[in-house]
């Protein structure tokens, strides 16, 4: 899964791990750094959380 993450000064988008669903919100599991064994757990919204990135030909030129 990849996870939007919106912070106030940027957008990250990161690898991260589907813990829960509800009905309109789920917790993923994602790490700060690839190479540490703490892990983070967040609740977003399901929009933000997605199997894939899509970029369309062309958009935004």
């Amino acid at each position: 899964m990849l996870a939007r993450l919106v912070w106030p000064t940027r957008v990250e988008i990161v690898p991260a791990v589907l813990i829960w669903i509800s009905t309109d919100q789920v917790c993923v599991e994602w790490r700060t750094d690839p190479r540490s064994y703490q892990a983070r757990q967040t609740w977003l919204p399901r929009e933000d959380v997605r199997t894939r990135l899509v970029y369309r030909s062309g958009a935004g030129h």
